[in-house]
């Protein structure tokens, strides 16, 4: 079911993947109502929902005509959120998770610093909220990058510029960044179709598609830590990482980077596999995958790092793998 909304060519789509956000939604929406930029269209995209999440977008689209409401059976955030770039009018694109919030003020913001700067794609800090509002960080997209590149507040760059820090440095999520739609449909980008890690390609195939990535160090997006931050749609956990591994290999082939981009690809890979195993419900299930869908090379370092675990943190830092580990290529 898709309800009609007035704006033909919006400057702004901002969209919702939604499944069982009733807690948190209201002020989800409400971020988008307040914004002081309003030629925009609000595509929210109901996951299948067992809880009011229907009722709450509904209701909202009643009284906003720029809020779209999309009611779908389940099918995981990636396919929710592929789903709604399909029907994105915007000139540029966001995206909100039904838990979080954007300031006041944001997306004008951040479209006027697109457009003045003809960004392709432009990438801005954002807080770490906790349940009862608290401030628990700010997480500055600079100092994540620093050791790649000094980035500061109004520049403009490239993924050559991150090279270093191109596998986590922006943080693989889509919520804090602004995207041109021309260079989501002209490099055909889409999520992995899972409810974990699924942001990671379209992240890394719009940046190294981007010509020209700006950046902001306003907090122009709260992030909401809680109990249910967690929640996944998808009952086969133990792939989604796997499905997005193998995106994010398609795309290295597309771009000709497979060779260039290796050690850093290697160690994001090594990282991800030693991070989520703690998150699986099966890890003899999740190791069994692992050893069928990453390279040999990767495994054998990830065993490698089983046994030597100090090494770890330097390898995650971006030093060269060949530098630390005596494997064979």
């Amino acid at each position: 079911m898709i309800q009609p909304i007035t704006p033909n060519n919006p400057k702004v789509s901002v969209i919702l993947p939604i499944y069982n956000q009733e807690r948190f939604l209201q002020k989800a929406l409400d971020s988008l109502a307040e914004q002081t930029l309003t030629d925009t269209e609000y595509i929210c995209v109901n996951d299948g929902s067992t809880d009011s999440s229907l009722k709450i977008i509904t209701e909202q689209a009643k009284k906003d005509n720029r809020f779209r409401v999309i009611d779908q059976q389940n099918q995981g955030t990636g396919r929710s959120r592929n789903n709604g770039l399909k029907l994105a009018k915007g000139e540029y694109i966001a995206f909100l998770d039904p838990d979080d919030w954007f300031e006041r003020g944001a997306l004008s913001s951040l479209y006027e610093q697109a457009k003045e700067q003809d960004c392709d794609m432009l990438v801005f800090d954002y807080k770490k909220i906790d349940d009862n509002g608290n401030l628990l960080k700010k997480v500055s997209i600079a100092e994540r990058v620093k050791r790649a590149f000094v980035l500061t507040d109004g520049a403009t760059f490239n993924w050559r510029d991150i090279k270093g820090k191109l596998f986590g440095g922006l943080y693989f999520a889509a919520w804090n960044k602004l995207y041109r739609r021309d260079l989501v449909e002209n490099n055909n980008l889409h999520f992995a179709n899972c409810s974990f890690a699924e942001d990671s390609p379209f992240v890394l195939g719009s940046t190294l598609n981007a010509k020209r990535i700006g950046y902001s160090a306003t907090a122009h997006y709260n992030y909401l830590i809680h109990d249910c931050s967690a929640i996944r749609t998808n009952k086969d956990e133990n792939l989604c990482l796997f499905k997005s591994l193998d995106a994010l290999k398609r795309i290295l082939r597309e771009c000709g980077l497979t060779e260039e981009l290796a050690e850093e690809f290697d160690a994001y890979v090594v990282k991800r596999c030693n991070l989520d195993i703690s998150k699986v419900a099966s890890q003899d299930t999740f190791e069994s995958l692992r050893h069928q869908r990453i390279s040999p090379r990767q495994n054998q370092i990830v065993d490698t790092l089983r046994t030597t675990g100090s090494q770890i943190l330097a390898i995650l830092d971006g030093i060269k793998l060949k530098n630390n580990l005596a494997l064979k290529k």
